[in-house]
């Protein structure tokens, strides 16, 4: 039975841990340091009945899709993940990679590891969905959408993609399928913070404030929500 408590955990990335012991199963343990956190949430704070939205723009980071990440001076990985990576590439390697640029907030990195990862297996829906959140966390919305609903159709009903995937509709104002990806996160798991977050923000964007005060009716009373 899962807990009455509000979910503050962060998402967390399906990427394996930087090691060279570790990298050959594939995406088999958590990544400790969660790309999740790189991103700045939506705020909401209770007034009488109502929570005031507080949107925090992501700012763009740039990063060159084409280029493997091990090739750019500015993006050596650990040198016996590169050494491993040079002898024989895998898509395993290439998320542990990905997953150690990301620790370090070197998404201009990350991301074309990670779709270095995807071309050796396009069928791997913790693949798709670390490219999606390094995306969105880059600032680069639509593109995220796109990967992290490849990862639901690899994963249908996963409510740890339906979350960044409801962020990344609503930022590239596809609400209505921002609605429904928050409504299956909160149908799972009714007191998500991060979902009602997301939910009353979407409905706000389409100037739904009736809907939207409903909804937070049902939100955690005099906290901020983060």
């Amino acid at each position: 039975m899962e807990s009455n408590q509000a979910d503050h955990s962060p998402i967390k990335c399906m990427c394996v841990p930087v090691s060279v012991q570790a990298f050959p199963a594939r995406a088999s343990e958590e990544f400790s340091a969660s790309l999740w956190n790189l991103i700045p949430l939506f705020r909401f704070r209770r007034i009488a009945i109502y929570r005031a939205l507080l949107l925090a723009l992501v700012p763009g980071l740039g990063f060159m899709p084409g280029l493997l990440a091990q090739k750019d001076s500015h993006c050596e990985g650990p040198p016996a993940l590169e050494k491993a990576i040079a002898e024989h590439p895998t898509a395993a390697a290439y998320d542990a990679l990905g997953a150690h640029f990301a620790g370090q907030s070197k998404l201009s990195c990350a991301i074309p590891a990670f779709r270095s990862a995807i071309r050796l297996d396009p069928n791997s829906w913790q693949g798709h969905y670390n490219l999606g959140v390094a995306l969105l966390t880059s600032g680069n919305a639509k593109q995220a959408a796109g990967e992290l609903n490849s990862a639901s159709k690899l994963n249908p009903g996963s409510a740890q993609i339906l979350l960044p995937l409801g962020v990344a509709l609503s930022d590239v104002n596809r609400q209505d399928e921002a609605i429904d990806a928050f409504r299956a996160v909160l149908q799972q798991d009714p007191h998500s913070v991060r979902a009602m977050d997301g939910l009353t923000k979407a409905l706000i964007e389409q100037k739904r404030y009736t809907a939207a005060i409903a909804e937070l009716k049902n939100a955690p009373d005099d906290e901020v929500l983060a």
